[in-house]
């Protein structure tokens, strides 16, 4: 994943937007990859768990 695209759709969850499927699937890979720092980590899971997660949210990271 490229830096700009996960910063893109960090910037939408924070603003509370909901993410695809896939594009939730990108965001989780690109975690496990070692590819966001610590910061951009918990600011995602903290803006999810604020938001409430959807099921296309969960479904992508599983």
């Amino acid at each position: 994943m490229n830096e700009s695209l996960s910063k893109e759709l960090l910037v939408r969850v924070v603003n509370n937007n909901d993410l695809t499927a896939d594009e939730s699937y990108q965001i989780f890979n690109a975690i496990l990859k070692g590819e966001l720092t610590n910061g951009q980590i918990a600011s995602l899971l903290t803006s999810l768990k604020i938001k409430g997660e959807t099921v296309e949210e969960i479904a992508g990271a599983a």
